[in-house]
């Protein structure tokens, strides 16, 4: 951390810059221009993309259009929407195997890992990454490694494994060349002293920021140099530096005005608040904490609000002044803790799931490996002896092999048995669990981004008198049929389930207006228009459809009740229409 530096420090880091300097900017991965612009005018790069996109699709040029993709995941990342930059990074990866390019298809990879990571879609985030390393196992690209292990080590840290956090980013370091992709090396250098940080390892955790800082100004990535001065600040807490505290809020907020980032310039407030708390300036210190407080709350960040309104609290309490508003300020608070203790509670068993299949994934894969370890040097060690001791190598290596087997098959079957656990058997798509939990972690995205939310409810309509006229085996045939043409309607990144019965539903999560959930069920009433086959029957089945859409969705139940709503009006309408509301 460059406010950390003290001038026995300033000899050691000159020295250790020069050797990188000739080659701190080597970066051996194709980028598109436009992924630079992002990390400063994330905002322009995000309106130039479309069009952009559209030339590169209308000259079938599905590398560049890799390219561009992955630079909309880059702005997306910045201004963290994340929806955004797991359905980039998807798309990237597309149009990198239409072009033939392992290169990009695991950058496509990596970035849609994030962004489901970031989402704490941790099982889907852990298989994009295992599928990258797969990639990366026949074609080794150090950079990429080191990627890898940066988003594992993120993995690790969301999870409270602070130590496995900072092995993953060491590990990512050590795969690097010296002085090669130098923003996943200060990435990695962030890490580490974030975890070490939170082990109380402080000297550890100044040393790692300070190498970061240091490295950080051969590069211009103003968001990611505000990142490391909270770090600075959150250690100086820690060590009881109010000094260094105030110099990296201070920073933070120069960068945030550079950025025009609200968030940013609220955890900068927050960090000068506490640093006059620290040093005793409980004035100076409820102006900068109402700053913040003010900055969260327009933004909506619950979590970052609270986290500021219990640190107000406790200052009013410490200087017996009573303001007028302490009332208001308490109830807010408590508000806060009910509505996040609310969302916690809701997605508590995905997130135990998650964290319990984390630990068993990684627990066995080091099984694994310190198996083959064992076996590779039993093998050295037996081909020094006779002919006898070479069959004795043979068979410890057909035996290894039966228990690799025989894990790998263990592991097969646990996920088949937590996807069987998520889908709907008769129609192979999501059931009510995996609805439920998808819909939970939309809505907490919804109001945390201020992102919009639109659901969809379908009917098939008079679907009992086909039961009763041609049997359930009939009915059950009909559904599978249906299911699979809304499947054809409907995007990768949205979810489709059958919630039981007739009854199915389609959730959009980064939809822009009403209009865009029109255009999707009128397509679903069209993909019905020709007759389902079954056996020697030809039936034309209809459906009435009700769409709901929140500009920011506040429960489950207000959504859903309004995409009933417009179910029931589709219905009063005469069947095989669909109707909105918002």
């Amino acid at each position: 951390m460059a406010v950390l530096l003290k001038p026995k420090h300033c000899l050691v880091l000159a020295l250790f810059l020069f050797g990188c300097s000739l080659s701190a900017q080597v970066d051996e991965l194709p980028r598109h221009p436009l992924e630079i612009k992002a990390l400063t005018q994330p905002d322009e790069v995000l309106a130039e993309i479309p069009a952009a996109v559209a030339m590169s699709q209308q000259n079938r040029d599905v590398r560049t259009l890799a390219l561009l993709y992955l630079a909309q995941a880059n702005a997306c990342r910045v201004v963290a929407n994340w929806p955004c930059q797991r359905n980039a990074g998807n798309s990237a990866r597309e149009a990198a195997v239409l072009a033939k390019d392992p290169v990009l298809e695991v950058r496509g990879l990596i970035a849609d890992g994030r962004g489901s990571i970031a989402m704490q879609d941790f099982l889907r985030g852990e298989r994009l990454l295992g599928e990258a390393e797969l990639l990366l196992a026949k074609a080794p690209v150090p950079a990429l490694i080191a990627d890898v292990f940066l988003a594992y080590s993120s993995l690790s840290f969301n999870l409270n494994r602070f130590e496995a956090s900072a092995s993953y980013a060491q590990r990512g370091m050590d795969a690097l060349p010296q002085g090669n992709a130098l923003p996943t090396h200060i990435r990695l250098l962030r890490n580490l002293g974030r975890a070490q940080t939170q082990m109380q390892q402080t000297e550890l955790a100044a040393q790692s920021l300070r190498k970061a800082q240091a490295f950080a100004v051969q590069i211009n990535d103003p968001k990611l140099r505000a990142e490391l001065y909270l770090e600075s600040a959150r250690l100086a807490h820690l060590m009881k530096d109010a000094a260094t505290q105030t110099q990296s809020g201070l920073a933070v907020l120069r960068l945030a005005d550079e950025l025009k980032n609200s968030q940013l310039k609220g955890q900068a407030h927050e960090a000068l608040g506490v640093a006059a708390m620290d040093r005793g300036d409980l004035r100076y210190a409820e102006r900068e904490l109402r700053f913040a407080h003010s900055s969260f709350n327009g933004l909506k960040l619950d979590r970052d609000e609270l986290r500021v309104l219990r640190a107000l609290i406790k200052l009013i309490t410490d200087s017996k002044s009573v303001p007028p508003d302490f009332a208001a300020t308490s109830r807010r608070q408590v508000d806060l803790s009910l509505t996040i203790e609310r969302e916690d509670r809701a997605k508590a068993a995905a997130d135990f799931e998650a964290r319990l299949r984390f630990l068993t994934s990684e627990s066995e894969l080091k099984q694994l490996r310190l198996e083959a370890e064992a076996a590779k040097e039993r093998e050295q060690l037996l081909l020094r002896n006779t002919r006898l001791a070479q069959l004795a190598a043979l068979l410890v290596a057909i035996t290894l092999a039966v228990v690799i087997c025989f894990l790998v098959q263990l592991r097969r079957n646990k996920r088949l048995q937590e996807k069987l656990a998520r889908i709907d058997p008769l129609t192979g798509i999501a059931n009510r669990r995996q609805w439920d939990e998808r819909l939970s972690f939309a809505l907490a995205r919804s109001k945390r981004q201020q992102l919009p939310l639109m659901l969809l409810v379908l009917d098939i309509d008079n679907f009992k008198t086909v039961n009763d006229t041609y049997g359930h085996s009939v009915g059950d045939a009909v559904i599978v049929e249906f299911a699979r043409r809304i499947g054809l309607c409907v995007r990768e990144s949205d979810l489709h389930a059958r919630l039981g019965g007739d009854e199915f539903v389609v959730l959009v999560e980064d939809a822009t207006s009403l209009d865009e959930g029109m255009t999707i069920a009128n397509k679903m009433i069209k993909s019905m228009e020709e007759p389902m086959q079954i056996d020697t029957l030809s039936l034309l089945v209809t459906t009435s459809i009700g769409v709901g859409f929140q500009q920011q969705a506040t429960s489950a139940e207000d959504i859903l009740e309004l995409a009933d709503r417009a179910l029931y009006a589709a219905k009063q309408a005469g069947r095989n229409t669909v109707r909105g509301l918002s």
